[in-house]
């Protein structure tokens, strides 16, 4: 009775924020602006103020972004904290998803200064502490000297032994790319195995959300693997992540290597994709799959069980939808993309 009594509190407090989305006319409003300030103005008074708030304060659309994350993911944090131990580390393991990026982020700063010497201006990280699923300071892992120091600032986090592990290619290939692949499969794999750890009517249910999650996440790996240059077959053993829900290993060793197949798998799985197919590229096709993903799971998790951690997914599906169309839209007008090519990179359904 007393964890119905929690989740009932849970669920009414995640709709409540949850009913202050982007609404699809706003996000139009913020592309018809004739400038990145006029349209950031629309953010005032919203869900996603901090944006606007960061980027008023230091002109920096990534500082601004980070700022937006940490907010939202501080949320789920407080929502998971009077859970059982089994729904707080799932809890953890979505934060983790997020973490991760800030991490890479940091990881960037500290290798283009200290190993490449390549321009970072690009690149831009909060400063200080920061607890998303762990306490870390930023500054001080940018500031390290070696990788060796940073896996030692990060001790209390399953982050140190991959940073260890993967330091001699790092400095080996001159590139954090192994490094960073190996955070993100620790990342995606974590999520599934303490999503078993569930309750087993919950299992169920956040699986039939978080396994196509899963599904797609390895396809943008094993195309990203392949673009990068890998062609054998053997250099994909182990790396394909459970806990999926249509995709098999054998399809995917198709689909990655495949773009028709591909095409095919995602117009199955997302029909209203179907005429998209013919029209883009499969990165583009790839991107609407993500979107239709966190909307289309994100509004299916609200309409499960509310009294169990899939409203908690269904916050983290819808928040981190909107939190991407902003960024994307952002960084087009900051690149001068016109109203048509905007509207297509956030698959906005308004129409003109």
């Amino acid at each position: 009775m007393i964890a119905v009594q929690k989740y009932a509190y849970i669920n009414a407090r995640l709709r409540a924020r949850l009913s202050a989305l982007l609404e699809e006319e706003t996000v139009y409003k913020m592309i018809q602006a004739v400038s990145v300030e006029e349209a950031m103005m629309q953010l005032s008074g919203t869900a996603y103020e901090s944006f606007y708030g960061s980027y008023k304060k230091h002109g920096d659309l990534m500082l601004a972004e980070q700022a937006l994350i940490e907010v939202h993911m501080r949320y789920i944090t407080q929502i998971g904290a009077g859970l059982t131990s089994e729904i707080r580390s799932f809890v953890q393991a979505l934060l983790i998803l997020q973490e991760v990026r800030f991490l890479k982020t940091a990881l960037r700063v500290w290798f283009y200064r200290e190993v490449s010497a390549k321009n970072r201006s690009y690149l831009s990280m909060q400063s200080g502490e920061m607890y998303i699923a762990y306490l870390i300071n930023y500054d001080n892992l940018m500031a390290s000297t070696s990788l060796a120091d940073i896996a030692g600032q990060l001790k209390l986090t399953p982050y140190a032994g991959i940073i260890e592990k993967h330091a001699p290619d790092v400095m080996r290939d001159q590139t954090l790319y192994s490094l960073e692949v190996a955070l993100d499969r620790y990342a995606l794999t974590n999520l599934h195995n303490k999503s078993m750890l569930l309750p087993a009517t919950e299992q169920i249910a956040v699986k039939s959300i978080l396994g196509r999650y899963i599904d797609l996440e390895n396809i943008v790996y094993g195309k990203g693997k392949v673009l990068y240059g890998a062609e054998d077959p053997a250099l994909f053993e182990g790396e394909f992540v459970l806990g999926g829900i249509a995709l098999t290993k054998e399809k995917w060793m198709e689909v990655i290597f495949n773009d028709a197949a591909l095409k095919e798998l995602i117009s199955q799985w997302y029909p209203s994709l179907e005429h998209k197919v013919s029209e883009v590229p499969v990165s583009t096709l790839m991107q609407y799959a993500q979107d239709r993903l966190y909307e289309e799971g994100g509004r299916r998790a609200l309409m499960q069980y509310p009294f169990s951690s899939v409203s908690i997914v269904a916050y983290f599906l819808l928040i981190e939808r909107d939190i991407r169309r902003i960024i994307t839209l952002f960084n087009g007008k900051a690149y001068g993309l016109d109203e048509t090519t905007l509207m297509s990179r956030i698959a906005l359904h308004v129409e003109s």
